[in-house]
């Protein structure tokens, strides 16, 4: 216990200290976000503010996972490298995206279909990966029961689908300051909970890694919200948003818990329905909204509720969400 104590103690330390660092080097650099005009006017005072944060977050929690992630001996370390390649992929994707919108000063990086483009090459090779590497479980967890379903071959598209889902919906869930921080702290600690309860289950060591990996993760972010609650003064950006929906897929992916995500990733799956809600009801009856906007965060805000109001229902969702994801599975 002492040993898991130290890991998380760590990422938390080098991501504050990665946050103390990177913050007069991002001012001098002039790394601000550009507002979206279409977005609610009340963020238009927050244009400006400095964004790519999720650089240090992600190689905070990635340094100190893999650093403390080979603790249980005699056991395979590809499933933590796993999750690390997983959440630096997608975290690269971002790292794009961010670099483009801040060097051309838009709000725009990457396009749609290049974004996904890149996330889908992405998920496919680690789908890839995890289907023919010997030592990753690649049977799905099913609730209430000890049973796993494997569904052979299929595993490869299905899982493409997951990682491309959950990366984009982390992605969208990321609008208001603290929003995506704190729920994917709750998160990534709950899958990080699963790994270390199979791997004492089973007697399996390298998911206990895993476990050690995701708790390091969870602690980079968390020591990240000292920088962006309300009002922030730095953002995750893509970067970082995107390399935590990589981290939860990646773990997701190596402990057989993908279907545990819509449960402990419950607001990123909101955000995501309503964007696509909004979408199908705007074509449906011809430009009419369903939401006074989309994702759901914002209809919320655009009805009245303050900002931190909304983040902290949304944390509280995402811990019900994450109970109930132990209960059914744990």
């Amino acid at each position: 216990m002492r040993y898991y104590v130290i890991a998380g103690l760590s990422a938390l330390l080098l991501s504050l200290l990665a946050g103390y660092v990177s913050l007069p080097v991002l001012r001098k650099l002039r790394v601000g976000q550009t507002i979206n005009e279409l977005g609610p006017q009340s963020h238009l005072s927050k244009q400006g503010t400095l964004t790519m944060g999720g650089v240090g977050v992600i190689l905070s929690g990635v340094i100190a996972g893999v650093a403390f992630g080979f603790y249980h001996k005699n056991t395979n370390g590809l499933l933590v490298l796993f999750c690390a390649l997983s959440t630096l992929a997608f975290g690269c994707v971002g790292f794009i995206d961010d670099y483009l919108k801040v060097d051309k000063h838009r709000s725009m990086g990457l396009s749609v279909k290049q974004k996904f483009a890149l996330q889908i090459i992405a998920a496919l090779a680690l789908s890839c990966a995890a289907y023919f590497i010997k030592p990753i479980d690649t049977r799905f967890a099913l609730p209430f029961t000890s049973v796993k379903l494997n569904i052979g071959v299929l595993y490869i598209p299905v899982m493409t689908f997951i990682m491309v889902a959950t990366d984009n919906s982390a992605n969208i869930l990321d609008g208001l300051d603290g929003l995506l921080s704190g729920n994917s702290t709750i998160a990534l600690a709950t899958v990080s909970a699963y790994a270390f309860i199979e791997g004492s289950k089973t007697g399996n060591g390298s998911l206990m890694n895993v476990g050690i990996f995701m708790l390091c993760m969870s602690m980079a972010v968390f020591g990240f919200l000292k920088y962006n609650t309300h009002p922030a003064t730095v953002i995750l950006g893509d970067v970082g948003s995107l390399g935590i929906g990589g981290a939860l897929a990646g773990c997701a992916a190596v402990t057989g818990s993908s279907l545990l995500l819509p449960f402990c990733c419950v607001t990123m799956v909101i955000s995501s329905l309503s964007d696509i809600l909004q979408l199908w009801y705007m074509k449906r009856h011809k430009g009419r909204k369903l939401f006074r906007m989309s994702p759901y965060h914002h209809h919320l805000e655009l009805g009245g509720m303050p900002e931190t109001r909304v983040v902290n229902l949304y944390n509280i969702i995402t811990v019900i969400g994450c109970a109930a994801a132990l209960i059914l599975f744990a």
